[in-house]
């Protein structure tokens, strides 16, 4: 947000400590049940997404090394394509030139759907943690895993597919769906 308004750093600062207090003793962030929005999905896909927060916010070292340890011990073989955009932007970022960074970014990409030009992942109906499915979540997992490619660079023509599936999937109001695959795309 600071890059488009103007925004209060102390506020940034009170928020990534209060962030790091709630981090479990082994690294992980579990959503409160009581809250709205609260990532009741995936203990995995909390803790990758308050990491890669935490790492945009500028935090390295302790929180973020203990949240990708976790990830890294947590993250299962097949996880789906919208986990798996998650987990990689927070490796991407909190951890780019360690080796599992490359190796997550490639089972990334391992998992596309290629269809003409367009390159798009599918979620296979698993639910999103803001409640989206079918093509609403493809579009999410698609425009989460551009991001982490483009971020960790070196996928130039997956990402080309990928912008040219999300172009595509605009509706007729500039929409992509819900709020959430409007915001990441």
């Amino acid at each position: 947000m600071a890059e488009v308004a103007s925004v209060d750093p102390a506020m940034i600062a009170r928020t990534k400590t209060w962030l790091a207090n709630q981090q479990q003793p082994d690294g992980s962030w579990e959503g409160d049940q009581t809250e709205f929005f609260s990532f009741q999905t995936s203990t995995v896909r909390n803790t990758a997404f308050v990491a890669w927060a935490l790492a945009s916010a500028g935090t390295t070292g302790g929180p973020i090394d203990a949240a990708l340890a976790y990830v890294k011990t947590h993250l299962g073989a097949s996880e789906d394509a919208y986990t798996l955009g998650i987990v990689a932007n927070a490796f991407a970022l909190g951890a780019p030139s360690d080796p599992y960074t490359a190796t997550l970014l490639a089972q990334l990409d391992a998992k596309k759907t290629v269809n003409g030009d367009q390159v798009y992942w599918s979620t296979a109906g698993t639910q999103t943690d803001f409640y989206g499915s079918g093509k609403d979540a493809d579009v999410t997992a698609t425009a989460l895993a551009a991001h982490a490619l483009m971020s960790f660079g070196g996928y130039a023509g997956t990402v080309q597919g990928a912008l040219s599936f999300l172009v595509a999937s605009r509706d007729t109001q500039g929409n992509f769906g819900s709020t959430q695959a409007t915001i990441w795309t």
